[in-house]
């Protein structure tokens, strides 16, 4: 809203930018916003546009969607965590002050256009300790309670199977189908 020579920045993203960038994407930036105002010759500080949305988002006008992006989704989607829960269980276990996520293409699959026959489980956590991650999930188990094919070899074609990979390449061990 122009008053003058001056421009209520706060009323302009309330009234004009913010809806404009909630019709066109379920999610935007703050490169997005920022993007808008430059287009109009609008000139805002960022420690500015930031408390302006942060006061967007208290009175839920929009709502956080992490690191910069925001959104007109009030609940995020919370995945089943069932598909990952025993690959996460053994790194906790075998790493305990690891910090890492894990996430599977089952927890997906009902966003897909396409059935998937088999799961892909992936493991994110710093480039350090990727090998030793996949190292100790190569190895066999050593409870009574794992299953056969957790009991064999690394080396072994059942167990090197589970292990996603093109024909004739060697897999990569940063991604393996359970």
């Amino acid at each position: 809203m122009t008053t003058g020579k001056t421009t209520n920045i706060k009323s302009l993203l309330r009234d004009e930018c913010l809806p404009a960038l909630n019709q066109s994407a379920a999610y935007f930036s703050m490169a997005d916003v920022r993007a808008w105002l430059q287009q109009r010759g609008v000139a805002c500080p960022p420690p500015v546009l930031r408390d302006y949305l942060s006061q967007f988002m208290r009175s839920r006008l929009i709502h956080d969607a992490g690191r910069g992006w925001y959104s007109r989704i009030a609940s995020p989607r919370v995945l089943n965590a069932k598909p990952v829960a025993r690959l996460a269980r053994q790194v906790e276990q075998a790493f305990p002050l690891l910090d890492f996520a894990c996430w599977s293409t089952e927890q997906v699959r009902s966003f897909g256009h396409l059935l998937l026959a088999r799961f892909v489980a992936f493991i994110h956590t710093e480039r350090d300790a990727l090998a030793s991650v996949a190292d100790r999930l190569e190895m066999p188990a050593t409870t009574s309670t794992s299953t056969h094919a957790e009991r064999q070899p690394a080396s072994s074609p059942s167990a090197s199977a589970r292990w996603s990979s093109a024909p004739g390449r060697r897999p990569s061990r940063a991604m393996a189908t359970w």
